[in-house]
């Protein structure tokens, strides 16, 4: 106070040094921002998992190597239908997103008049391994088609061809129905049968399958056979997310590939009794029991905390499960501790359930839609490919 010139060279030089510095908590935000978009999710095994199921990936890896190799090296034979094949695939075991993309592209198809089909193995269905052809609106029982099937059949009239043995059902439906595409669901490991086109689906919360093969990871083959990839789609991405970090790597893998992202909307809820389709708000406050068998539970949950239901309890099954009737009791009797007012699950369930009730509580199931962002691109890369 008594040197007034002192006095303001000391503030000049406060200043100078606060303005030096301006901007730090933007620089941070920026620099955390782009920390977010470029990490990849990888959650990592536990030790006991690790001690017990190392020496059994090692082995699923050196398998899935060789049978690669043998392929490249034409030791194993290849054969190719005389239609453009689409493959629909992933890396890793687990639910991606792949019948809601497959249901996403036949509704695309059709809606340009195309003719398509769609070839599956038909997983865990209970009568055999014979090869199984579906007229356009057939009914069939689970039995005979695997759960998966079932929703194509509730959803669209096309021929659909099931069997291990894709090439064989391939051709019977192309000699019966003359389509102009065929779909073959979960393709990607499936070698044996040439395709003109392949998509490979890689869910963002784990893309990589814990960077682990079976069992102690979700890896099916190598992260090298990204390579064969035509297109890649990312699924259950939110609208604000850009996932730079794992666009780069699938670029250090096959950098011709284009990248597009989708996710699952809800779109209705449907009372399982008597099929009245209600908006989705319908459950936004309801006390809801939530349950799936499904390859991602962790999805369904979120995709139902979208609705604005209150989630009282969730209980998840393994993927494509069966329900047997102790189980149902325990699904009524949870909701009722959990004083719930609904019971929801997903429209494979449904399938799997084999009833549309389970006791006094409703039963609904969720119905979603892929959003899929440039999708006029992707079909359109597909489309061309047989040309």
């Amino acid at each position: 106070f008594d040197h007034p010139e002192e006095a303001a060279a000391l503030g000049d030089r406060a200043r100078r040094a606060a303005e030096l510095h301006r901007g730090a908590t933007d620089r941070a935000v920026d620099r955390a921002d782009r920390l977010y978009h470029r990490a990849i999710p990888c959650p990592r095994p536990s030790l006991p998992a690790r001690c017990l199921l190392w020496l059994p990936a090692r082995g699923w890896e050196t398998a899935a190597r060789l049978r690669d190799w043998a392929y490249r090296q034409d030791w194993l034979s290849t054969e190719r239908l005389q239609t453009c094949t689409v493959s629909i695939g992933n890396l890793t075991a687990g639910g991606t997103g792949k019948t809601p993309l497959v249901l996403w592209l036949i509704e695309q198809l059709q809606s340009r008049q195309v003719r398509c089909a769609v070839l599956t193995r038909g997983y865990r269905r209970r009568r055999g391994e014979q090869v199984t052809i579906l007229r356009p609106g057939d009914p069939a029982p689970a039995d005979l088609t695997g759960d998966e099937v079932q929703i194509l059949l509730r959803h669209f009239r096309l021929p659909v061809g099931i069997s291990a043995d894709r090439h064989t059902a391939g051709c019977e439906v192309e000699q019966r129905f003359q389509p102009e595409v065929i779909l073959l669901d979960d393709g990607f490991q499936h070698r044996p049968l040439e395709r003109d086109f392949e998509v490979v689906l890689l869910d963002v919360s784990d893309p990589f399958g814990r960077r682990e093969f079976l069992p102690l990871g979700r890896l099916r083959e190598p992260l090298e056979a990204l390579g064969r990839a035509d297109a890649f789609v990312l699924t259950r991405v939110h609208a604000a997310e850009r996932w730079e970090g794992l666009r780069e790597e699938l670029c250090r893998y096959n950098p011709q590939a284009p990248v597009f992202t989708a996710r699952l909307e809800p779109t209705a809820v449907v009372d399982a009794a008597t099929g009245e389709s209600r908006p989705v708000d319908w459950l936004t406050g309801r006390r809801v029991l939530a349950f799936c068998g499904v390859g991602n539970p962790a999805a369904f949950r979120d995709t139902v905390a979208q609705t604005g239901a209150r989630i009282v309890e969730a209980i998840s099954f393994p993927d494509h499960h069966r329900y047997r009737d102790g189980e149902r009791r325990r699904l009524r009797q949870a909701a009722e501790r959990a004083s719930a007012e609904l019971l929801l699950t997903t429209e494979k369930d449904l399938v799997n359930l084999g009833g549309s009730s389970l006791g006094p509580l409703p039963l609904y199931w969720l119905e979603t839609r892929m959003v899929l962002e440039r999708g006029d691109q992707l079909l359109e890369l597909i489309l061309s490919s047989d040309r």
